[in-house]
C-alpha cells in the first residue's frame, strides 16, 4: 500500500488549529522492551538514596535539638529546604530534563545526591550543623533531577494500559525512601543522656547513607539509559514526532501549560494535598510526641505501614485508571478518604486514644501516597501533548509552594496556639483542595491522541485530524 500523509494538528491556547505533526506510512511502529522493568528498578535505587534522607532530622527533631543546640525552626528548614529549592530551580531543572534527556538528568541527580550525603558524613559533631545543613542542601537540590521524572520515565519506556502502573510504582519509591528513613532513623539514633552516644548514632547513619548512595550513583551511571529505540504507545510516537518536527519550544509550552485552566485547578489542589501530607511528616514528631510517650517509634512504624500498604492501594489505583480512565472519580474519591482520615486522626490525638490515632495516621497515609499518581497521570492528560517533564517540573512546583507554606505556618500556628487551632488549618486545606477537585472540568486529551492512530489506520487519505 503506498505510503500517505498525515497532518495532524490541535488547537493552541487561542482556539485556532496549529501542525502537531506530519507522519509518513498508513502506521506507526511502537515497541515495549522487557528493559522497562530494570529501568524502573534502577530508578526506585536512585529515588531512594536521596528521598529516604529528606525527613531525616524532622521524625528526631528533639534529639537533633539537643545535639546540636538548635531551635526548632532550624531542623525544620532541614525539611523546607528540599522545597524551596524546587521553586527555586524548577524551571532551569524542567529545561534540563527536556533537553538532554532522562539518563543524564538522572545521573546529575544521582551524583548530587552522592555528594551532598558524603558532606554530612563529616558533620557528627555539636558544632557543625552548618556542614549537616549544608549537605542536605546539595541533596534538596539534586532532588529537583527525581520528581519530574516519574511521568516522563514510564511514557516513554511503557505501554498504554501499563503507564498509570508504571508511574505509581515510580512514584512509590519518593514515598518509600521516605517511609524508610522515618522509620529507620528513630532506631538509629537514640536520645541518649550523652551527647557523644547521640554523635556515634549520627556518625553510623550517615555513613550507612553515604554508602547506599554511592552504590546507587555507580549504578545508574553503569547501567542506566535514556529513551527506548521505538516509542511504546501510539500517543508517544506522536509525541516524539512532534518534537521531531521541531515544534516544541520551551517557553511556549510553558505559555500554553500556565494559560490552562484545567491544569491551573490541578495545580492547586495537586499542591494543597501534598503540602499537607509533607506537614504531617514534617511535624508528625512534635504532633504526636507531644500526646504519647515513645512517640519516636510509633511514628516510625505508622509511616512504614502506610507505605506498604498505600503502594498496594496505588498499585490498584493505577490498575483501574489503565483499565477505566475514571480520572476525575478516583482522585475525588482519594481527596475525600483523606479529609475524613485527617479529621479523625486530628480528633482522636486531641481525645488521647492512640490505637485511633495510629489507625487513623496510616488511613491518612495511605490516601496522600496514592494521590500523587493520580495527579500526575491527570496532569499528563490534561497537558498532552506537552513535554512530560516540563509539565511534571512545574506540577510539582505546586507540593513545594504549598508544602512550605504549611509547614511554617502550621509549625507557628501549633506553637503560639496549640494543636486543634493546628489540625483546623490542615484540614482547612483539604477541604480547599478537595472542592477544586469537584469542579475541575479536565478533558483526557491523551486518550483523544490514541484514537486518533484508529483513525488514521482506517482512513490513511485523511488530512485532517483535530483531536484537541
Amino acid at each position: 500500500m503506498p505510503s500517505s500523509k498525515v497532518e495532524l494538528k490541535s488547537k493552541d491556547a487561542m482556539g485556532n488549529l496549529q501542525p502537531l505533526t506530519t507522519i509518513i506510512g498508513d502506521s506507526m511502529e511502537v515497541k515495549v522492551f522487557k528493559r522497562r522493568w530494570f529501568q524502573l528498578a534502577l530508578f526506585i535505587i536512585y529515588c531512594v538514596s536521596n528521598t529516604v534522607q529528606w525527613y531525616q532530622y524532622a521524625i528526631i527533631s528533639n534529639v537533633i535539638r539537643r545535639y546540636y543546640n538548635v531551635s526548632s525552626l532550624a531542623v525544620e528548614w532541614t525539611n523546607v529546604i528540599f522545597l524551596v529549592s524546587y521553586m527555586i530551580l524548577v524551571f532551569p531543572l524542567s529545561y534540563l530534563l527536556d533537553r538532554v534527556g532522562l539518563r543524564w538528568t538522572v545521573l546529575i541527580g544521582a551524583t548530587g545526591t552522592c555528594l551532598g550525603t558524603w558532606v554530612k558524613v563529616f558533620s557528627a559533631s555539636p558544632n557543625r550543623f552548618a556542614v549537616t545543613f549544608l549537605g542536605q542542601a546539595i541533596i534538596a537540590i539534586s532532588q529537583m533531577c527525581i520528581v519530574p521524572v516519574p511521568a516522563r520515565l514510564a511514557a516513554c519506556w511503557f505501554g498504554k494500559t501499563q503507564v498509570a502502573f508504571a508511574c505509581s510504582i515510580a512514584v512509590f519509591s519518593l514515598h518509600l525512601g521516605i517511609a524508610l528513613g522515618i522509620f529507620m532513623i528513630p532506631f538509629v539514633v537514640r536520645n541518649h543522656e550523652n551527647l557523644a552516644d547521640i554523635g556515634n548514632d549520627l556518625s553510623n547513619l550517615y555513613w550507612g547513607f553515604a554508602v547506599y548512595a554511592a552504590i546507587a550513583a555507580i549504578s545508574v551511571f553503569v547501567f542506566f539509559q535514556d529513551e527506548p529505540p521505538l516509542p511504546p504507545s501510539d500517543a508517544r510516537a506522536l509525541r516524539n514526532a512532534k518534537r521531531l518536527n521541531g515544534a516544541e519550544e520551551f517557553w511556549p509550552t510553558i505559555k500554553r501549560i500556565l494559560t490552562n485552566k484545567s491544569f491551573i485547578l490541578l495545580w492547586n489542589s495537586y499542591g494543597l494535598i501534598c503540602g499537607v501530607s509533607t506537614t504531617f511528616g514534617a511535624l508528625i514528631n512534635p504532633l504526636y510526641v507531644s500526646h504519647f510517650k515513645t512517640g519516636e517509634t510509633d511514628t516510625g512504624l505508622l509511616s512504614l505501614i502506610s507505605t506498604i500498604l498505600g503502594t498496594l492501594w496505588t498499585l490498584a489505583a493505577a490498575a483501574v485508571l489503565d483499565r477505566t480512565k475514571k480520572f476525575r472519580l478516583v482522585a475525588t474519591a482519594v481527596y475525600a478518604f483523606a479529609l475524613i482520615a485527617d479529621a479523625l486522626f486530628a480528633t482522636s490525638l486531641i481525645m488521647e486514644i492512640r490505637w485511633m490515632a495510629f489507625v487513623m495516621g496510616i488511613f491518612f497515609g495511605i490516601q496522600v501516597i496514592g494521590y500523587p499518581t493520580i495527579g500526575l497521570e491527570l496532569c499528563m492528560e490534561t497537558t498532552y501533548p506537552e513535554s512530560e517533564g516540563i509539565t511534571a517540573g512545574i506540577l510539582n512546583m505546586a507540593p513545594q509552594f504549598y508544602g512550605t507554606l504549611s509547614i511554617l505556618i502550621v509549625g507557628r500556628v501549633l506553637e503560639a496556639y496549640g494543636h486543634k487551632v493546628a489540625h483546623a488549618c490542615m484540614c482547612g486545606e483539604l477541604t480547599v483542595g478537595l472542592l477544586l477537585t469537584v469542579f475541575n472540568k479536565i478533558q483526557l486529551y491523551r486518550q483523544k491522541a490514541s484514537k486518533v492512530t484508529a483513525v488514521y489506520n482506517i482512513d490513511p487519505q485523511k488530512a485532517l485530524i483535530e483531536f484537541k
